[in-house]
């Protein structure tokens, strides 16, 4: 599965983490806007703090993104440890 870097941009944008596109792209070391699931699973992985996957869901409501967090889990490759708002906002900082 791959991600759109606009769209994921857009849906942080709604939350304090206020990331950009640019600095997006400049994290998950995209190429052509574009991640694979591995890779941005590799990155969520280096971060500590871990929650529900409901509040990511959460914050996916709140856009047009129509992501519920079964798929979005399925496209991280997140079994068990799944990334809150605040976290991937850490993440992508």
């Amino acid at each position: 599965a791959l991600v759109d870097a606009d769209s994921l941009a857009d849906v942080l944008a709604l939350t304090d983490a206020l990331v950009d596109a640019d600095s997006l792209a400049d994290v998950l070391a995209l190429t052509d806007a574009l991640v694979d699931a591995d890779s941005l699973a590799d990155i969520l992985a280096d971060s500590d703090a871990l929650i529900d996957a409901d509040s990511l869901a959460d914050v996916l409501a709140l856009t047009d993104a129509l992501v519920d967090a079964d798929s979005l889990a399925d496209v991280l490759a997140l079994s068990d440890a799944l990334v809150d708002a605040d976290s991937l906002a850490d993440v992508l900082a």
